[in-house]
């Protein structure tokens, strides 16, 4: 049974699982995945390739799309002379970087399928992010998705007080 944090978290990261929906669909193969859950499940074995393809696809496509709106607050400060304006556009450039943290857990399993080592063993990375555990990476998950709403909040508080 679902708490409902982890319903919530379900569908806030429904982006990142159907990109890993399309990332597997781009290699031939078709997932199962139940709208608003936390994972994709993949439909049996798979090669290696095709594999890393659906577990990296929503990783480099949240880091292009980050690349890509990453000079949109310095256009619209320049265009509008504005900092609300500025301010607002660097949150939803910010918001593909976000989404592309929520790929650690993928990319511990990258590390499990091409080290051949077995699922729930340590990583490099770990130390990184440590104390984090295996248990926690979900905490990460809800952290990184706490600091985008908050950021968003404030944003429109913001506008709200500070209108152009």
């Amino acid at each position: 049974m679902y708490s409902m944090w982890s319903r919530l978290e379900g569908y806030l990261l429904v982006p990142h699982e159907l990109l890993h929906v399309l990332g597997y669909r781009l290699v031939g193969k078709r997932c199962h995945y139940r709208w608003g859950d936390r994972y994709v499940v993949a439909p049996g074995p798979m090669a290696r390739r095709e594999r890393l393809v659906g577990l990296l696809f929503p990783f480099a496509v949240c880091i292009m799309l980050w690349l890509l709106l990453l000079p949109l607050p310095f256009i619209g400060f320049f265009l509008f002379k504005n900092m609300v304006v500025a301010i607002g556009l660097s949150i939803i450039a910010m918001l593909p970087l976000g989404y592309a943290f929520t790929s650690l857990g993928d990319f511990r399993h990258v590390y499990w399928l091409l080290s051949n080592k077995p699922k729930g063993s340590k990583t490099p990375f770990d130390l990184l992010f440590w104390p984090i555990t295996e248990e926690d990476i979900l905490g990460v998950r809800r952290s990184a998705l706490i600091i985008l709403i908050v950021l968003g909040v404030l944003y429109l508080s913001f506008l709200a007080f500070f209108p152009t």
